[in-house]
Protein backbone atom coordinates (compact mmCIF):
# COMPACT_ATOMS: atom_id res chain seq x y z
CA UNK A 1 0.00 0.00 0.00
CA UNK A 2 1.82 2.92 -1.25
CA UNK A 3 0.65 6.23 -0.17
CA UNK A 4 2.51 9.74 -0.19
CA UNK A 5 2.84 12.61 2.35
CA UNK A 6 4.48 16.01 2.15
CA UNK A 7 7.13 18.06 4.31
CA UNK A 8 5.43 21.03 5.48
CA UNK A 9 6.88 24.16 3.97
CA UNK A 10 9.73 22.58 2.00
CA UNK A 11 6.31 20.61 -0.30
CA UNK A 12 8.68 17.56 -0.40
CA UNK A 13 6.64 14.96 -1.38
CA UNK A 14 8.15 11.50 0.28
CA UNK A 15 6.45 7.53 -0.45
CA UNK A 16 5.79 5.21 2.23
CA UNK A 17 4.68 1.27 2.51
CA UNK A 18 1.78 1.08 4.62
CA UNK A 19 1.39 -2.78 3.14
CA UNK A 20 0.23 -4.97 5.61
CA UNK A 21 1.12 -2.66 8.58
CA UNK A 22 -1.69 -4.15 10.67
CA UNK A 23 -1.14 -8.03 9.24
CA UNK A 24 -4.00 -10.14 10.81
CA UNK A 25 -5.71 -7.43 13.11
CA UNK A 26 -9.43 -6.26 13.58
CA UNK A 27 -10.20 -3.25 12.29
CA UNK A 28 -14.01 -1.20 13.76
CA UNK A 29 -14.73 0.63 10.95
CA UNK A 30 -17.31 3.57 11.63
CA UNK A 31 -19.50 4.82 9.33
CA UNK A 32 -21.31 7.77 10.25
CA UNK A 33 -25.00 6.49 9.71
CA UNK A 34 -27.93 6.91 12.24
CA UNK A 35 -27.20 4.17 13.86
CA UNK A 36 -23.98 4.58 14.77
CA UNK A 37 -25.14 7.60 17.54
CA UNK A 38 -27.07 4.94 19.29
CA UNK A 39 -24.21 2.79 19.93
CA UNK A 40 -22.63 2.84 23.56
CA UNK A 41 -18.99 3.29 22.00
CA UNK A 42 -17.31 3.70 24.89
CA UNK A 43 -16.72 0.15 24.27
CA UNK A 44 -14.08 0.41 22.01
CA UNK A 45 -12.10 1.96 24.45
CA UNK A 46 -9.64 -0.95 25.02
CA UNK A 47 -5.78 -1.05 23.59
CA UNK A 48 -6.94 -4.34 21.54
CA UNK A 49 -9.66 -2.31 19.49
CA UNK A 50 -8.64 -0.44 16.77
CA UNK A 51 -10.93 2.09 15.11
CA UNK A 52 -11.44 3.59 11.36
CA UNK A 53 -13.49 6.77 10.35
CA UNK A 54 -15.08 7.24 7.42
CA UNK A 55 -15.22 10.76 6.81
CA UNK A 56 -16.93 12.64 9.60
CA UNK A 57 -18.08 9.99 11.08
CA UNK A 58 -15.08 10.61 14.44
CA UNK A 59 -17.38 13.56 15.54
CA UNK A 60 -19.58 11.24 16.87
CA UNK A 61 -17.03 8.79 18.61
CA UNK A 62 -15.61 12.23 20.09
CA UNK A 63 -19.23 13.19 21.32
CA UNK A 64 -19.66 10.35 23.27
CA UNK A 65 -16.03 9.29 24.25
CA UNK A 66 -14.09 12.73 23.80
CA UNK A 67 -11.68 10.16 21.63
CA UNK A 68 -11.04 10.17 18.23
CA UNK A 69 -10.51 6.83 15.54
CA UNK A 70 -7.02 5.76 15.39
CA UNK A 71 -7.20 5.68 11.63
CA UNK A 72 -9.40 7.93 8.99
CA UNK A 73 -10.46 7.73 5.62
CA UNK A 74 -12.28 10.73 3.00
CA UNK A 75 -12.16 10.19 -0.51
CA UNK A 76 -13.99 13.81 -1.36
CA UNK A 77 -12.23 17.50 -1.29
CA UNK A 78 -11.19 18.79 2.28
CA UNK A 79 -13.91 21.23 2.43
CA UNK A 80 -16.63 18.34 3.25
CA UNK A 81 -14.45 17.30 6.65
CA UNK A 82 -13.97 18.74 9.91
CA UNK A 83 -11.35 20.73 10.41
CA UNK A 84 -11.56 19.58 14.18
CA UNK A 85 -10.95 15.96 12.66
CA UNK A 86 -8.33 17.01 10.00
CA UNK A 87 -5.85 18.80 12.08
CA UNK A 88 -5.94 15.90 14.18
CA UNK A 89 -2.21 14.28 15.09
CA UNK A 90 -3.74 11.48 16.61
CA UNK A 91 -5.32 10.10 13.73
CA UNK A 92 -3.47 8.64 10.70
CA UNK A 93 -5.60 9.59 7.82
CA UNK A 94 -5.64 8.86 4.63
CA UNK A 95 -6.98 10.83 1.48
CA UNK A 96 -7.13 10.97 -1.83
CA UNK A 97 -3.56 12.56 -3.96
CA UNK A 98 -5.98 14.38 -6.33
CA UNK A 99 -7.02 17.01 -3.20
CA UNK A 100 -3.65 17.31 -1.35
CA UNK A 101 -3.50 20.60 -2.59
CA UNK A 102 -6.88 21.64 -2.04
CA UNK A 103 -7.60 24.02 1.13
CA UNK A 104 -9.58 22.67 4.17
CA UNK A 105 -12.66 24.84 5.47
CA UNK A 106 -10.63 27.12 7.77
CA UNK A 107 -7.96 27.57 5.31
CA UNK A 108 -5.26 24.97 5.60
CA UNK A 109 -3.62 22.98 2.92
CA UNK A 110 -4.84 19.30 2.89
CA UNK A 111 -1.40 17.60 2.51
CA UNK A 112 -0.07 20.23 5.77
CA UNK A 113 -2.25 18.59 7.80
CA UNK A 114 -0.56 16.33 10.36
CA UNK A 115 -0.48 12.60 9.95
CA UNK A 116 -1.91 13.07 6.82
CA UNK A 117 -1.30 10.51 3.74
CA UNK A 118 -2.38 10.53 0.80
CA UNK A 119 -3.05 7.43 -2.33
CA UNK A 120 -3.96 6.91 -5.72
CA UNK A 121 -6.76 6.05 -7.71
CA UNK A 122 -7.75 3.85 -10.73
CA UNK A 123 -11.40 4.80 -11.94
CA UNK A 124 -12.23 1.33 -12.99
CA UNK A 125 -15.24 0.34 -12.22
CA UNK A 126 -16.02 -2.27 -8.98
CA UNK A 127 -15.53 -5.80 -10.36
CA UNK A 128 -15.46 -8.85 -7.10
CA UNK A 129 -12.62 -10.59 -9.34
CA UNK A 130 -10.02 -7.34 -9.12
CA UNK A 131 -10.83 -5.78 -5.41
CA UNK A 132 -8.22 -8.22 -4.10
CA UNK A 133 -5.50 -7.36 -6.41
CA UNK A 134 -2.02 -5.70 -5.19
CA UNK A 135 -1.57 -2.68 -7.26
CA UNK A 136 -0.27 0.64 -5.96
CA UNK A 137 -3.61 2.76 -6.81
CA UNK A 138 -6.73 1.83 -4.96
CA UNK A 139 -10.08 0.89 -7.21
CA UNK A 140 -12.37 3.85 -6.68
CA UNK A 141 -16.15 3.27 -7.28
CA UNK A 142 -17.59 6.69 -6.30
CA UNK A 143 -17.69 5.10 -2.89
CA UNK A 144 -15.86 6.06 0.13
CA UNK A 145 -17.04 3.15 1.92
CA UNK A 146 -16.12 0.54 -0.32
CA UNK A 147 -12.45 2.26 -1.05
CA UNK A 148 -12.12 2.15 2.90
CA UNK A 149 -12.62 -1.61 2.91
CA UNK A 150 -10.24 -2.08 0.39
CA UNK A 151 -7.86 -0.05 1.98
CA UNK A 152 -8.40 -2.12 5.31
CA UNK A 153 -7.27 -4.83 3.43
CA UNK A 154 -4.22 -3.70 2.22
CA UNK A 155 -3.08 -2.54 5.33
CA UNK A 156 -3.27 -6.13 6.24
CA UNK A 157 -6.53 -6.12 8.64
CA UNK A 158 -8.15 -9.44 8.04
CA UNK A 159 -11.15 -8.91 10.52
CA UNK A 160 -13.66 -6.27 9.71
CA UNK A 161 -16.31 -5.20 12.12
CA UNK A 162 -18.73 -2.70 9.95
CA UNK A 163 -20.85 0.11 12.49
CA UNK A 164 -23.01 2.72 11.90
CA UNK A 165 -23.23 0.95 7.96
CA UNK A 166 -27.27 0.86 8.22
CA UNK A 167 -27.49 1.78 4.38
CA UNK A 168 -30.74 3.54 5.29
CA UNK A 169 -30.98 7.37 4.60
CA UNK A 170 -33.99 9.30 5.15
CA UNK A 171 -34.79 13.19 4.66
CA UNK A 172 -35.33 13.35 8.40
CA UNK A 173 -32.69 11.25 9.33
CA UNK A 174 -29.50 11.52 7.40
CA UNK A 175 -26.57 10.60 9.60
CA UNK A 176 -25.57 10.18 13.29
CA UNK A 177 -24.35 13.52 12.88
CA UNK A 178 -26.09 17.10 11.73
CA UNK A 179 -25.90 17.62 7.84
CA UNK A 180 -27.37 20.01 5.54
CA UNK A 181 -27.29 17.91 2.56
CA UNK A 182 -30.58 18.53 0.22
CA UNK A 183 -33.21 16.10 -1.01
CA UNK A 184 -31.99 15.38 -4.10
CA UNK A 185 -28.37 14.45 -2.13
CA UNK A 186 -30.37 12.30 -0.04
CA UNK A 187 -31.59 10.43 -3.21
CA UNK A 188 -28.32 10.10 -4.52
CA UNK A 189 -27.09 8.54 -1.25
CA UNK A 190 -30.05 6.18 -1.13
CA UNK A 191 -28.65 4.87 -4.26
CA UNK A 192 -25.66 4.28 -3.91
CA UNK A 193 -26.31 2.97 -0.44
CA UNK A 194 -28.48 -0.21 -2.84
CA UNK A 195 -25.30 -0.45 -4.90
CA UNK A 196 -22.76 -0.78 -2.04
CA UNK A 197 -24.90 -3.57 -0.29
CA UNK A 198 -25.30 -5.37 -3.70
CA UNK A 199 -21.48 -5.06 -3.74
CA UNK A 200 -20.59 -6.59 -1.26
CA UNK A 201 -22.46 -9.46 -1.77
CA UNK A 202 -21.12 -9.72 -4.64
CA UNK A 203 -17.57 -9.63 -2.66
CA UNK A 204 -18.60 -12.83 -0.17
CA UNK A 205 -17.06 -15.90 -2.08
CA UNK A 206 -13.67 -13.83 -2.89
CA UNK A 207 -13.56 -12.57 0.77
CA UNK A 208 -13.34 -16.33 2.15
CA UNK A 209 -10.76 -17.33 -0.88
CA UNK A 210 -8.71 -14.56 0.61
CA UNK A 211 -9.45 -15.13 4.34
CA UNK A 212 -11.10 -11.53 4.53
CA UNK A 213 -14.00 -11.46 7.07
CA UNK A 214 -16.54 -8.82 7.05
CA UNK A 215 -18.87 -8.57 10.17
CA UNK A 216 -22.05 -6.65 10.12
CA UNK A 217 -22.31 -4.75 13.39
CA UNK A 218 -25.58 -2.09 12.61
CA UNK A 219 -28.65 -4.02 14.06
CA UNK A 220 -31.71 -4.13 11.72
CA UNK A 221 -29.36 -2.35 8.80
CA UNK A 222 -29.81 -4.01 5.63
CA UNK A 223 -26.64 -6.08 5.67
CA UNK A 224 -28.58 -7.99 8.71
CA UNK A 225 -31.90 -7.93 6.64
CA UNK A 226 -30.48 -9.13 3.46
CA UNK A 227 -27.80 -11.28 5.21
CA UNK A 228 -25.08 -10.41 3.48
CA UNK A 229 -22.32 -10.69 6.46
CA UNK A 230 -23.03 -12.38 9.78
CA UNK A 231 -24.07 -9.95 12.80
CA UNK A 232 -23.31 -9.66 16.11
CA UNK A 233 -23.72 -6.69 18.95
CA UNK A 234 -20.83 -4.25 18.81
CA UNK A 235 -20.30 -5.62 22.29
CA UNK A 236 -20.44 -9.02 21.12
CA UNK A 237 -17.23 -7.90 18.71
CA UNK A 238 -15.27 -6.40 21.17
CA UNK A 239 -15.21 -9.20 23.48
CA UNK A 240 -14.43 -11.25 20.22
CA UNK A 241 -11.28 -8.97 19.60
CA UNK A 242 -10.30 -9.03 23.07
CA UNK A 243 -10.56 -12.49 24.33
CA UNK A 244 -6.98 -13.44 24.10
CA UNK A 245 -5.73 -9.98 24.86
CA UNK A 246 -2.97 -10.10 27.63
CA UNK A 247 -4.89 -9.39 31.00
CA UNK A 248 -2.25 -8.58 33.36
CA UNK A 249 -1.37 -4.94 34.29
CA UNK A 250 0.73 -5.25 37.19
CA UNK A 251 4.30 -4.21 36.65
CA UNK A 252 5.40 -4.52 39.84
CA UNK A 253 7.22 -7.88 38.93
CA UNK A 254 9.03 -6.69 35.92
CA UNK A 255 12.30 -6.78 35.83
CA UNK A 256 14.03 -3.36 35.08
CA UNK A 257 16.10 -2.10 32.11
CA UNK A 258 19.32 -2.54 33.35
CA UNK A 259 21.05 -4.61 36.19
CA UNK A 260 23.94 -3.86 38.25
CA UNK A 261 27.11 -5.92 37.73
CA UNK A 262 29.87 -5.70 40.05
CA UNK A 263 29.26 -1.86 40.52
CA UNK A 264 28.62 -1.77 36.70
CA UNK A 265 25.39 -1.31 34.87
CA UNK A 266 24.83 -3.38 32.27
Amino acid sequence: MIVHHFVPETNVKCIADFTNVYYGQSCFMLSPGPPLKQEDLSVLSHPAVLTLGINNAPIILYKQTGQVTDLWVGCDRPKCFLDFLLRSPKMTKFGTLKHANEKTEEGETYKNCPNMYFFEVDPRYFKPSNFFEWRKELLWWNSTFMSAVQLCWRLGFRRLFLAGSGFRIKEKDKYGHESGITKEEVEMNAKLYRRIVRELGDLRRYCKTEGFEIFNCTPGGELEVQGICPSLSLLEAVQMVTGGYPSNRDTLQLPHCSRLRKGRVV
